[in-house]
């Protein structure tokens, strides 16, 4: 729609959508203040363009300008057809100023305006220029006689082999030495059996887990510290037995031993202390 705009703005508008209008505006080359002011007052109309209650205070807040700078700015866009004053406000009431989005029918002629293919075209050779940068500042980078312009210039580690000395050596050392990739591993030996031999339960002295002063057992049962009494040769007593005389003074099997007084209840010879090596009891003497 076609309409003649107040006197002093643009002389004739077309009413616009928001996405036309918007896409126009994106186009346009106004500088980067005015471009801002354009979109934020754009973005409070409706679909249709039309409903826009953006006042000058409200504009100075969203644009972070004075509220002169923002009145300039809405002044501009009426002055070249970007808005139409559609209701005037009521100060008194709070009530602002309606406008509805339009485009003055010499828009190009008003501002520079790229049609939609010059303006893909500006868009692509912004592009291929930084392209061209960057591979400036890649060969500007890259040490002197090197064409690698990837920028990766790290030397690949070589690959960590997992092979044995069997999966390295050649078929004929295999048939003549033998394949061993297959024989189970040597089992780890125990403490027993590493240390067999040694001074006591198979425990090295500086290895030993023995208690500190604690002498262990003697092996020969014949000497062993924990016999009874009448086990100990050395121990003195009536308890001597006969077994420990037997092992100081061992009977000769040549020589017969002489009759002796036998006990009264196993009828066993009675040692000469008169003590029973049976019964290991001391007949009553009557």
């Amino acid at each position: 729609m076609r309409r003649m705009s107040h006197p002093g703005e643009a002389p004739e508008v077309i009413d616009m959508a928001q996405g036309a209008w918007t896409e126009a505006v994106r186009r346009a080359r106004v500088g980067t203040e005015l471009k801002l002011a354009l979109l934020v007052v754009g973005s409070y109309a409706n679909a249709d363009g039309t409903g826009i209650y953006c006042g000058v205070a409200r504009l100075a807040a969203d644009c972070e300008v004075s509220y002169r700078t923002a009145g300039r700015y809405l002044a501009w866009m009426r002055r070249n057809g970007f808005l139409t004053l559609v209701q005037r406000g009521n100060r008194r009431r709070g009530k602002a100023d309606v406008y509805r989005l339009t485009l003055a029918t010499d828009v190009a002629d008003r501002i520079s305006l790229p049609d939609p293919d010059e303006y893909r075209a500006l868009v692509g050779g912004i592009s291929a220029a930084n392209r061209a940068d960057s591979a400036a500042r890649q060969r500007r980078a890259a040490p002197a006689g090197s064409t690698d312009t990837t920028g990766d210039r790290r030397t690949p580690e070589p690959p960590v082999s997992t092979d044995t000395d069997d999966d390295r050596r050649s078929d004929s050392d295999l048939r003549i030495q033998g394949d061993r990739r297959n024989e189970p591993s040597e089992p780890t030996p125990t403490d027993t059996q590493v240390s067999v031999g040694t001074r006591f339960y198979g425990h090295e002295a500086e290895f030993s887990t023995d208690i500190h002063g604690v002498l262990p057992p003697p092996m020969d049962h014949l000497s062993s510290t924990t016999d009874l009494p009448w086990e100990r040769p050395d121990v003195p007593g009536p308890y001597r037995s006969a077994r420990a005389g037997a092992r100081e003074d061992p009977i000769s099997t040549d020589t017969p031993r002489a009759a002796g007084p036998a006990c009264d209840t196993c009828g066993a010879a009675l040692d000469p202390d008169g003590t029973c090596f049976v019964c290991r009891t001391v007949p009553r003497r009557t």
